[in-house]
């Protein structure tokens, strides 16, 4: 019995080493499915956490509602009632003004929270406050939007003027003039004259400015044309009014002279005064210099060259003539408009002889040849 509990122990040992093994293949098991389950509950979380996230982020985009009172003022994207709902995400509101308007400057513009308090302006730091540039509203991060957004504002009415402050003309290398006739007062004529004591051909610039806080714009702040063109076009300035429903034309003409006297030839002898021994008398010597350069030839700018016109001598800052041996006396000319004009006058009509007897002379051919 003693041999048969020995080899009982034996086998029991044995099928104690079998049951071992099994007992430690059963712990494994256990250990995987435990591994398992807290998987399971980590992902079961995660998907708590990540709906809880997004039910989070759907109540931070709930929609608010911007009301805006005031006049000739919209909300971009406004309902038919003029009120705009957006999602809490979206922090800028867009202001658009009526057509004949403008965006109010941010001192005129009020924001508050719906049946609660204003809000500060700020530059764009504090994110409890708003900030605003052309026509954007900012709101901060940190604003309540619950209850919605309250703004106050009025579009601002555009100026129907169309008027210049001043409108002068330069010659250039000259000074700046008033123009003639203009006057800030009154209603524009839209067409000035100006006329010119002397002939130029340098380029002029004419200038305007708009009236004071008018807002209207200028084609150009100056214009600068050439002589010629100032006769024949002129130089213009448009204003327009800053509602853009008036526009004014400004158009400045010019009258040059053609001809104006612009040099001489003065005998050499002549820079100092003259002096004649033999002529004692003022007649004699008005005589003497009207025998010898009482005719000069005359350059002038302009249509007119290659005068010659006889000139009348007298006195220059004396009064009377000091006929004292060797006194020296000083004469002078003067060519007048006037004398200048009949000489062109003469010159032309000249001219137009020459060409008529010219075209007689070949008539008179023709027929000699027709006989």
């Amino acid at each position: 019995m003693e041999r048969v509990n020995l080899l009982s122990t034996d086998q029991s040992s044995s099928e104690v080493r079998m049951t071992a093994t099994g007992q430690a293949n059963h712990t494994g098991s256990t250990r995987t499915k435990a591994t398992r389950s807290l998987i399971s509950h980590f992902m079961l979380l995660a998907g708590v956490m990540l709906i809880a996230l997004l039910t989070s982020g759907k109540a931070m985009a709930d929609d608010y509602k911007i009301t805006l009172t005031g006049s000739n003022l919209s909300l971009q994207g406004a309902a038919e009632d003029g009120t705009l709902t957006q999602d809490q995400t979206t922090k800028t509101i867009t202001l658009l003004p009526a057509d004949g308007y403008k965006l109010p400057e941010v001192e005129n513009i009020s924001v508050a929270i719906t049946d609660g308090s204003t809000l500060t302006k700020d530059d764009g730091s504090d994110a409890s406050k708003w900030s605003y540039a052309e026509g954007v509203i900012t709101l901060g991060n940190f604003v309540d939007l619950s209850s919605g957004i309250t703004v106050t504002a009025d579009g601002v009415q555009k100026k129907n003027i169309a008027t210049l402050a001043t409108l002068q003309y330069q010659v250039q290398g000259g000074e700046a003039t008033d123009v003639t006739g203009f006057n800030a007062d009154n209603e524009p004529s839209g067409n000035y004259t100006v006329t010119l004591d002397a002939y130029t051909n340098k380029d002029i610039t004419v200038t305007g400015t708009a009236t004071a806080e008018s807002n209207a714009t200028l084609s150009a702040a100056s214009v600068t044309v050439s002589a010629a063109e100032a006769v024949t076009t002129g130089a213009k300035i448009t204003v327009t009014s800053e509602d853009e429903s008036k526009t004014v034309e400004y158009v400045v003409m010019f009258t040059i002279p053609n001809d104006k006297l612009n040099e001489i030839t003065v005998p050499s002898d002549l820079s100092s005064g003259l002096t004649l021994e033999s002529r004692l008398t003022e007649d004699g010597v008005r005589d003497y210099l009207k025998a010898n350069y009482g005719t000069f030839e005359i350059t002038t700018e302009g249509e007119q060259d290659g005068l010659s016109l006889d000139v009348t001598w007298a006195l220059k800052d004396q009064t009377t003539f000091d006929p004292a041996p060797e006194a020296t006396n000083d004469f002078t000319w003067t060519i007048t408009d006037e004398t200048l004009e009949t000489a062109k006058l003469d010159k032309t009509v000249r001219q137009c002889q020459a060409m008529l007897l010219s075209q007689m002379l070949r008539l008179a051919q023709v027929l000699f040849f027709l006989r």
